[in-house]
């Protein structure tokens, strides 16, 4: 079978024998243990600024509802107590400024993974200056916490912004309906981005942005499939 002029089966033999030779698995085990290594400093900001901005029991509850379907029950009776030492402590907010400190470096950990196995796979070597990573990794982190901090207070109370704005501007039901529908749209193309963004600058090569774009689509799609799979 031919699509697009590429024979599909030795292009998947090709695939699956870069993957050995890379040590595909190697890679995405060092970048899950950095990513389960920031998920605290992470917590740390996370959870007393979403609680300036909403509330705090609420918040406590959404943050464990997703947390579970990544950790198993043990780890997520360690992280309950923290959770909630941190978001209803008096000195909440000045534990931010460490939570953020700590969030970036150790989330800027992830991408300098992703890095070097984005390198690994386009057989090239690093030839950017170490300033210069630095700044790409904490740049993607940055982007990355920004796009995913909107869609948590967005979804986590994005209909209470739709009344607002809908009572605003006396448009009345016609925003919720509206929201309702666009909400999951506007998520994808978020998980779009950041996946459009660690493609087209972390590896140490140039890439058409046509084929960069489409890579991006497809990773998004077998990341939410690989989701909805791991938590049945």
């Amino acid at each position: 079978m031919v699509i697009k002029g590429f024979l599909v089966g030795p292009l998947l033999k090709k695939t699956f024998r870069e993957i050995g030779e890379d040590g595909i698995t190697t890679l995405a085990a060092s970048a899950a243990y950095n990513f389960f290594f920031s998920l605290f400093p992470l917590l740390l900001f996370l959870a007393p600024l979403l609680s300036l901005i909403g509330d705090s029991q609420r918040t406590v509850g959404w943050l464990m509802s997703q947390l579970t379907s990544v950790l198993p029950p043990d780890q997520l009776k360690a992280i309950q107590p923290v959770l909630d030492n941190v978001v209803f402590s008096p000195s909440a907010p000045r534990l931010m400024s460490l939570g953020l400190l700590l969030a970036v470096w150790s989330g800027s950990n992830i991408f300098g993974t992703l890095m070097s196995a984005l390198n690994t796979a386009y057989d090239v070597t690093e030839t950017r200056s170490w300033i210069k990573q630095q700044a790409i990794r904490v740049l993607a982190f940055v982007v990355s916490a920004v796009i995913m901090g909107v869609s948590t207070i967005v979804f986590l109370d994005g209909e209470r912004v739709a009344n607002w704005i809908g009572g605003t501007l006396h448009l009345g039901s016609a925003v919720i309906l509206t929201w309702k529908v666009v909400q999951f749209p506007l998520a994808f193309a978020g998980l779009v981005g950041i996946a459009f963004m660690a493609f087209y600058l972390l590896p140490n090569v140039k890439q058409r942005k046509g084929h960069v774009l489409l890579a991006s689509m497809a990773t998004t799609c077998l990341w939410i499939l690989a989701t909805l799979l791991f938590r049945l």
